[in-house]
């Protein structure tokens, strides 16, 4: 057999082999892929469902232990003076502020006082309901109704005086395309909830797709508790069936999440038309090259592979001889030119790694200066930063004093090795001026730190950076003295549960040479239990994927829920916060957290 013809068939035989091959194995590998990835995401939009589910009741929980506190529910229970028309009255109103689909008050011994929905139900005994029985013996509880076509999510909280239940509340809200639509928004899921065989609630497209309800029969047929394939429309799905949390009646109450095998089928189709073509092309190609190379390539390749394999060993200054056809000049030309391409290219990565290093560098010793130990006797203070950059420009710092401590916080205008630069500079000015004169005040040392700041940046750097910035004398009585333009400080209020925002007058860092005359102490007094939220710009100015930011009002909402947290694990809350709120920081995010315990 000649050679030409030997190469030409061994070349299409081994590109038909190994493409039809890999073919057929990547098409049972991606549809095997794509039934467990559906059934992970089926797992993990069911963890959403029944946490969707639980939020629900909790919200419920809230605003039913919020009612039955309310005075004239509890006169209602407690009196026997009051007219059945009264008492129809408060309810609708209750029930109309509540927003609730279900709302039922009963007596002490379990009878119904007043039904919203069924006037006529006032007497009936529903002591014997397992709500009810596990109310009266826990003082709350949860459960899911049925009644008639529609399925209810209801919360029950005993009414009491002190110690002694006098009553029982029961609030709801009915199961509907709401709830399916909430799942569906969090997870692009398709969710459907059934009673008896017929659809209560669903969201409004199935993975994308809408779907007529009259075509969900096959949903309905499924086994709770597994995942089975099914057929909607003419498109193939995956569904998970279950039954619904909290229900243990006779009914059969149950959600069903679904997603199409067809678009996570989709990437694995468009592969398998591209292999197609690709062999097709392969072949094609293969038997050209075969041609081309048995005539003319011969030794001239035997060449190329020489120095091919001097590149492999590192000699990236070898060279190509440049002779033969004029395909093959071009092929070594172009190879000489790869090889002076990888010169240059290990040259230019030797010089990004030491970039990159000296950034480590960088990172590490600004990382190093902040404080590791914020512990000040009288005091439980923890501190956090998360530049946006290897290098950040935001600075905080706790000086311990004879007499409490000197804190400060500030913020460099951008971020990266410029502002860390910075921050540098401002860390160790202020450690010096609190050290060497710890009883002066802090506007003095605010004024001699702006000179420093200003002449090192706009007179020897040359640059237009400014620092927002506060320095706090807190003394060990809770006296707070400050001085320095920032954030406003937040103060949580123990005695009165409410947040007190302090300015901070005076005026920027760095921009002008002399700021004595801008510049004034002011002061407040912390109680015990009261604490104190310093922190960046960073975090209030982080938006959600709305473009929604953070704000000062999420802090004041993280002041109100944390209020019975420790220190250290409020101010790890926070952080977690700020970082679920926005997929992309883009600027340096700082908080310090204290709280007055003397």
């Amino acid at each position: 057999m000649k050679f030409r013809t030997l190469i030409t068939v061994g070349i299409v035989v081994l590109l038909f082999g190994v493409l039809a091959a890999s073919l057929l194995s990547l098409t049972k590998v991606l549809g095997d892929a794509a039934h467990v990835a559906l059934s992970e995401r089926l797992e993990d939009d069911n963890k959403v469902l029944l946490e969707t589910w639980a939020y629900r009741q909790r919200v419920q929980h809230s605003e039913v232990r919020v009612a039955a506190s309310e005075p004239r529910l509890k006169a209602v229970v407690g009196s026997d003076e009051i007219g059945q028309e009264t008492i129809d009255g408060v309810a609708i109103e209750m029930k109309g502020a509540l927003g609730a689909d279900v709302f039922i008050l009963l007596d002490g011994a379990g009878r119904v006082i007043v039904d919203a929905n069924h006037p006529d139900a006032a007497g009936a005994d529903m002591s014997q309901n397992d709500l009810i029985e596990r109310t009266r013996r826990d003082g709350s509880g949860s459960a899911v109704w049925v009644e008639g076509s529609t399925v209810y999510q209801v919360q029950a909280e005993q009414l009491a005086f002190g110690r002694r239940g006098i009553g029982v509340l029961v609030t709801g809200r009915v199961v509907n395309d709401e709830f399916a639509e909430a799942v569906f928004r969090q997870t692009g899921a398709g969710v459907v909830v059934e009673l008896d065989g017929e659809v209560v609630a669903r969201s409004q497209s199935i993975d994308g797709q809408a779907i007529p309800s009259s075509d969900l029969d096959p949903l309905l047929a499924g086994v709770s508790g597994g995942d089975s394939d099914v057929q909607l429309a003419g498109g193939q799905y995956i569904q998970r069936t279950d039954k619904m949390p909290g229900y243990t009646g006779s009914h059969k109450v149950r959600y069903v999440i679904v997603r199409s095998l067809q678009q996570a089928m989709q990437p694995a189709e468009r592969l398998k038309r591209l292999l197609f073509l690709i062999l097709g092309a392969a072949l094609l190609v293969g038997v050209g090259f075969a041609l081309w190379l048995s005539r003319l390539l011969s030794r001239p390749l035997e060449r190329l592979a020489t120095f091919v394999h001097h590149l492999g060993g590192g000699h990236l200054d070898a060279r190509a001889d440049v002779e033969g056809p004029s395909e093959v000049r071009s092929l070594a030309s172009a190879m000489n030119t790869m090889a002076v391409e990888l010169q240059t290219s290990r040259a230019e990565l030797a010089d990004k790694e030491r970039l990159e290093k000296e950034m480590e560098i960088a990172e590490t010793v600004q990382t190093s200066i902040l404080p590791r130990s914020l512990a000040v006797e009288g005091f439980d203070i923890d501190a956090a930063m998360r530049p946006a950059d290897e290098v950040g420009g935001d600075y905080y710092d706790v000086l311990p004093a004879n007499d409490g401590c000197w804190i400060g916080i500030g913020d460099v205008a951008g971020h990266g090795l410029p502002a860390g630069i910075i921050m540098l500079m401002l860390q160790s000015c202020v450690s010096s001026l609190v050290r060497s004169q710890p009883d002066a005040a802090p506007s003095e040392h605010v004024t001699v730190l702006n000179r420093v700041i200003y002449d090192n940046v706009r007179q020897r750097l040359t640059a237009k950076e400014h620092v927002t910035f506060s320095l706090l004398r807190v003394h060990a009585d809770g006296l707070v003295r400050f001085a320095g333009a920032h954030e406003d400080i937040l103060v949580w209020r123990a005695a009165e549960e409410r947040v007190e925002r302090v300015e901070t007058p005076g005026t920027w860092l760095g921009g002008r040479p002399d700021i004595a005359k801008v510049t004034r102490d002011s002061e407040f007094r912390l109680q015990r239990g009261d604490r104190m939220l310093l922190y960046t710009d960073g975090i209030i100015e982080a938006q959600n994927d709305a473009g929604i930011e953070y704000g000062v009002e999420g802090l004041l909402r993280f002041l109100e829920t944390s209020k019975g947290m420790p220190v250290k694990a409020a101010r790890e809350k926070l952080m977690e916060e700020a970082a679920a709120w926005t997929q992309t920081q883009v600027d340096d995010i700082s908080v310090l957290l204290l709280e007055f315990r003397a």
